[in-house]
C-alpha cells in the first residue's frame, strides 16, 4: 500500500489517482543504491462495498469514492 502525497490517505498499489483527493501518484524518488528488499505484507479484508463506475473511463470505484483512482475523474 502507498500514501497520497497531497492528503496522506492510503492508496492501492495500482491506483494512478487518489480517492481521497484526486491527486495524481508520483513515485518518492530515492536513490537506487539506498534501496532495501521491501518486507512482505498480507492485505486485510476489506468490508464489502457497493461498486460504481467512472464516466469517464468506466472503471470499477467503490462507492463514496471522490475521485477515481484510474483517472482522477471527481465521482460526485
Amino acid at each position: 500500500m502507498k500514501k497520497c502525497q497531497k492528503c496522506g490517505a492510503d492508496m492501492e498499489e495500482e491506483e494512478e489517482f487518489c480517492s481521497s483527493c484526486g491527486a495524481r501518484y508520483e513515485a518518492p524518488k530515492e536513490p537506487a543504491e539506498n534501496k532495501e528488499p521491501a518486507e512482505a505484507s498480507v492485505a486485510e479484508p476489506k468490508g464489502i462495498a457497493k461498486t460504481v463506475y467512472c464516466m469517464k473511463c468506466g472503471s470499477a470505484v467503490p462507492d463514496g469514492t471522490q475521485f477515481c483512482p484510474k483517472c482522477g475523474h471527481p465521482m460526485g
